[in-house]
């Protein structure tokens, strides 16, 4: 097994960003880091990124999707794997507009999570990172035994969610 090690940029200022991340080895299987955080729910299977991650891959072309938010053009590319030894390849995402300048700000008003989820604190905590919106409401509605957390995520501004 090869090591491959992602980067992912900001195309302009080369800072790293947080994004979603889908990785298809050459066998055609989805791989991910052991302790990433994955989406729940229907579509192709992502992982959240903080900015980098590393898998385990067999030799061959390595297909990685990263998509970030609405402002940012999708980036694919395919890697050559090595049967042993590490890649390292920066993703370095393209901005195709950029809304805030001009007083425009992405945002989501309806964010759920599914009662499926075992970690949903921390995706709450980085989808408004990985989505790059500037405003996010979290829904959570009673179901089941599931409680009702509007005092959990309160209306404001909130450093640990937005």
């Amino acid at each position: 097994m090869g090591i491959l090690r992602g980067i992912i940029r900001d195309g302009m200022s080369g800072a790293s960003v947080e994004a979603k991340v889908h990785v298809l080895s050459s066998n055609g299987r989805f791989v991910h880091p052991s302790d990433s955080l994955l989406k729940i729910g229907p579509g192709d299977p992502f992982f959240y990124s903080s900015g980098e991650f590393t898998v385990n891959v067999p030799r061959g072309a390595t297909d990685i999707i990263v998509e970030r938010g609405t402002e940012y053009q999708p980036l694919r590319n395919v890697v050559p794997m090595p049967q042993k030894g590490a890649v390292e390849v920066e993703l370095n995402l393209k901005r195709w507009i950029d809304l805030p300048s001009q007083n425009w700000y992405p945002g989501n008003t309806h964010l759920h999570y599914s009662e499926k989820e075992a970690n949903p604190d921390e995706r709450l905590r980085l989808d408004p990172h990985v989505h790059d919106l500037n405003v996010t409401v979290i829904s959570i509605l009673q179901r089941r035994e599931i409680p009702y957390a509007s005092n959990k995520y309160p209306i404001g501004f909130m450093t640990d969610y937005s």
